[in-house]
């Protein structure tokens, strides 16, 4: 095994491993829907809304690194 492919190897498996510690880490920190929209102050739900939104785009980049680490190993293996 050359160290290209190990490399992609590990970099998919990384990349896979970040999307379960962004959603628990997003559960964790962001309050809930009612909590936010319960907020007599308001103001508050266009961040919560930019939030989840980081959270999907984290996630979906996440995705298409594995894929394209994953994509790579077939042009290493010739």
């Amino acid at each position: 095994m050359n160290r290209n492919r190990t490399a992609s190897i590990v970099a998919v498996v990384l990349s896979l491993a970040t999307i379960p510690a962004v959603w628990i880490f997003a559960f964790g920190a962001v309050p809930s829907l009612q909590a936010v929209q319960s907020e007599t102050a308001g103001g508050r739900m266009g961040p919560w809304v930019f939030t989840w939104a980081l959270v999907w785009v984290a996630t979906l980049a996440a995705i298409v690194v594995a894929w394209l680490c994953y994509a790579s190993l077939g042009d290493s293996a010739s």
